[in-house]
């Protein structure tokens, strides 16, 4: 029998339809931020879901290395939060994001607190992924119609929308429900699933890059062993980037990217030691068991996906990483998927509950917005990883720019993506429009600053 939260009010299936399809719940594959948040949507439209996780409860065994990433919370994990009646609940664990600091090779330590509105003040924040993941469990366990089933591994799923699967001691078991939603991460078996189905094209592809996840403690006296006005440290080098985010208890989540032979050539005590010193000697003293944490550490690869839909009729649908796995370098994984959610709610209200109707708004809306968003994160990662500070100067100027022009006339690219829910390819596309018309004022500018040092120059020295 699978493991099943205590008060579960939905029976262990046996394979047998229900005669009435509304009685039939929606089977939720993947119990992570996507799932759990897609369960309260369907719970506030008084629909009863089973949410299937492959893993144990995370509150009895944590899940493995690299669930802890700090996210970042922007405006469109906010209005989900809010919509489904969690907001409260998370809002005491949030960690305001103020400022960044860029740690440069010589020591140099460049510190940049991008202005931005007292609105936008409120909804950028950092959350620990694995808190957040036990809020959303408590969230729905007060749920009646919610019924959430650990250590429970898809094995197929039929056209007919029935899935099989295998529970806790290996049994192998069924289960008919309304549809199937697949929030089950970037090596998603229901996108697997969907693929033989639909014919569908499906791009994974794995970034160059991988990360290993390295945490440091606060200190004795309990304060952060970062300077805590600033949330965000980064130390770009030539073939990696280190990134530490800040957590509620000062604690500090840190992630190293660089590319797998990278990490090959640092095995040994030797070649870390060396390694480190060589990049961020800094650091050495402030993790102080940093050879262990990284000979520990798993390398975890960035998967890409791209697809070409996320439906299959009105059987299944696809949300979160399952259809749109994105690098982590524009913040907007988690919040892109809690907008799936929003944005499935929202069409099936315009289409009056109609559910492949709204399936295929989904794919008709969602594939494009999803496929700027992995364009935009991949660009924002190659500014990143290089030493320059011109993005960052950029972002300023860009910051101040918008404070003295109105919105309809010119607003920076991360304030659109981190404080609306403007579709991102829309966002790309003002961003882009914005760009060449900045260009061409500055080249203007910059000709008529020629224009008048060579006008002041003959005054001076006439023929």
């Amino acid at each position: 029998m699978a493991t099943a939260r205590k008060g579960s009010v939905l029976p262990i299936a046996n394979g047998n339809d229900m005669k009435n399809s509304n009685d039939e719940p929606v089977l939720i594959i993947g119990g992570g931020i996507c799932g759990l948040l897609a369960a309260l949507m369907f719970e506030r439209r008084g629909m009863r879901s089973i949410v299937y996780e492959s893993r144990e409860d995370p509150r009895i065994k944590p899940w493995q290395a690299g669930s802890a990433f700090t996210l970042g919370i922007s405006y469109r994990s906010w209005v989900a939060f809010e919509r489904y009646g969690i907001l409260e609940d998370i809002r005491p664990h949030l960690l305001p994001f103020v400022g960044r600091a860029v740690h440069l090779p010589d020591g140099t330590i460049r510190r940049f607190h991008v202005p931005c509105s007292d609105q936008t003040k409120k909804l950028l924040f950092f959350l620990a992924r694995e808190l957040l993941v036990k809020l959303l469990l408590a969230a729905c366990e007060s749920r009646k119609i919610i019924d959430i089933r650990f250590n429970c591994k898809l094995v197929r799923i039929a056209q007919s929308g029935e899935i099989t699967y295998t529970d806790a001691k290996g049994q192998t078991r069924s289960q008919m429900g309304r549809f199937v939603v697949g929030a089950d991460g970037a090596h998603s078996k229901v996108r697997e699933s969907m693929q033989f189905l639909n014919f569908c094209t499906i791009r994974k592809a794995y970034h160059e890059y991988g990360y290993k996840q390295i945490n440091v403690t606060p200190t004795a006296s309990g304060e952060c062993k970062f300077d805590p006005s600033t949330m965000l440290h980064m130390y770009p080098r030539s073939d990696c980037l280190f990134m530490f985010l800040q957590n509620k208890d000062q604690s500090s989540c840190g992630c190293c990217f660089t590319t797998h032979a990278t990490f090959e050539s640092a095995k040994t005590d030797e070649e870390i030691i060396e390694f480190w010193k060589t990049r961020w000697p800094d650091l050495m003293t402030i993790i102080p068991d940093f050879l262990k944490q990284w000979k520990e550490a798993p390398v975890t690869p960035i998967a890409q996906i791209q697809c070409s839909q996320y439906h299959f009729k009105d059987k299944i649908i696809i949300l979160g990483d399952a259809a749109h796995a994105v690098v982590p370098f524009f913040g907007q994984g988690a919040n892109a998927a809690a907008e799936d959610v929003c944005v499935l709610e929202e069409f099936l209200d315009q289409f009056n509950g109609n559910v492949q109707m709204a399936f295929e708004k989904m794919s008709e809306t969602r594939v494009s917005s999803n496929q700027a968003l992995q364009d935009m994160s991949n660009s924002n990662f190659d500014a990143m990883k290089k030493m320059s500070m011109w993005p960052i100067i950029k972002l300023i100027l860009e910051a101040k720019l918008a404070k003295v022009t109105p919105t309809w006339l010119f607003e920076p690219l991360p304030t659109i993506v981190l404080y609306s829910r403007t579709p991102y390819d829309v966002a790309e596309k003002r961003a882009k429009t914005q760009d060449r018309v900045l260009s061409a004022l500055f080249t203007g500018l910059g000709i008529a600053c020629l224009a008048a040092l060579f006008k002041a120059v003959c005054a001076r020295f006439p023929a």
